[in-house]
């Protein structure tokens, strides 16, 4: 059976049965947009990697779950985009997560990230640029600007208060218009 040519349906069932083609047919159709999801949170290729070979076994695992009220694809990219934020809050502390009594003086109303600069850079410049962020600073600037989430869905899905997201996406907007304005020099 010639699983590239099978449903979603056809290939989900068959990785419900155990079948290694199938595991390897959903790796193979999934794994690069999943390796640029890691790569979005991760500190450099390695840590992204792992992300993703950590997130395929969450999807293996838990494939029997998948009910179909989304596409495949949406459903892998939540569990790897979940299991990268569960990566990152265990080593959350570590993560460089600044609180808002840090923030010392007024930064002014946050700026549009994607500035003329921005718009005109590569897409692995801009992601080469946003993996030098710190950690807590990618973290938020990925879930709100990327996937959407507001501060309060940030906050609870970090362990952090609203505050803290809001002075990491401003300083994550900050520090990222610093580093493009140093590529496009």
């Amino acid at each position: 059976m010639n699983l590239a040519r099978t449903s979603n349906s056809d290939l989900i069932d068959a990785c419900v049965k155990g079948d290694g083609r199938a595991y390897k047919e959903v790796f193979e159709l999934f794994s690069p947009k999943m390796m640029s999801i890691c790569k979005r949170y991760a500190d450099g290729y390695d840590e992204a990697r792992d992300f993703m070979q950590e997130g395929f076994i969450r999807v293996f695992d838990n494939i029997h779950k998948f009910r179909g009220d989304s596409s495949l694809e949406t459903w892998i990219t939540r569990i790897m985009v979940n299991n990268a934020i569960t990566n990152i809050r265990k080593k959350a502390k570590k993560a460089g997560f600044v609180d808002v009594a840090d923030l010392g003086e007024d930064e002014g109303p946050e700026s549009d990230m994607l500035d003329e600069q921005a718009q005109a850079m590569e897409i692995e410049e801009v992601l080469e640029c946003m993996q030098k962020l710190p950690a807590g600073y990618r973290t938020v600037i990925n879930l709100y600007a990327v996937d959407g989430k507001s501060h309060k869905e940030i906050a609870e899905l970090l362990g952090i208060s609203e505050s803290t997201s809001k002075t990491q996406l401003l300083k994550a907007r900050k520090y990222l218009k610093q580093l493009i304005t140093l590529i496009k020099k």
